[in-house]
């Protein structure tokens, strides 16, 4: 099985565009002002229509559902990626499918719970950490990281050690592409994108 791409945080345009050329398979736009990658509405009516064929994501954090659908509306996107506390009923009030995200790896049956509600589920580093301790994945099993993003401070100097710990579905990354928050660094992401495919 490939594992499937998602390059997020994007904010810029040609940055999109290369990611397009790159045939990355999702690409994240966060919608939570605190963020330093952070876009408003109005930025993104122009840039989401650039991810050409990637599948595109809405990144919300404990925003109201009907902020959360509102935009998603707005911009035709293709999934809704949730953060905060997680929420069995916001899930199943998203309009469209959802990535839930966890900090931490949180119980086996607490991931079987969400999927039964979710697209996918995304385990991230937990609050306080820089990096996820991917080790702590590699007793998952198939059927869990077969819907599985993993993120976390993913770069092309830990991918192999990720890779040696889970084979999941997808790879999510942010810090570990850019210039600086935001701005992506064209070398870095093909660099990551040619060692997942």
């Amino acid at each position: 099985m490939s594992i499937k791409r998602k390059f997020c945080g994007m904010t810029r345009k040609e940055d999109i565009a290369f990611v397009d050329s790159l045939g990355v398979e999702f690409v994240g736009f966060v919608f939570h002002p605190p963020s330093p990658r952070s876009v408003d509405l109005a930025t993104a009516r122009q840039l989401v229509p650039s991810a050409g064929s990637a599948k595109t994501v809405g990144v919300f954090v404990e925003q109201s559902v009907e902020e959360i659908n509102q935009i998603a509306d707005e911009l035709n996107l293709d999934f809704i990626q949730l953060h905060g506390e997680p929420s069995i009923n916001q899930v199943q009030q998203c309009n469209r499918p959802v990535i839930q995200a966890f900090r931490g790896v949180p119980d086996l049956h607490i991931l079987e719970e969400y999927l039964s509600v979710c697209e996918y589920v995304l385990i991230d580093k937990p609050d306080g950490s820089d990096v996820l301790n991917f080790t702590e994945l590699q007793d998952l099993p198939e059927a869990i990281c077969q819907r599985l993003f993993i993120a976390g401070g993913i770069s092309k100097e830990v991918l192999p050690q990720v890779l040696e710990s889970v084979q999941p579905f997808a790879i999510d990354v942010a810090r570990g592409i850019e210039q600086s928050p935001g701005v992506k660094d064209h070398a870095l992401m093909q660099s990551l994108s040619h060692m997942l495919s």
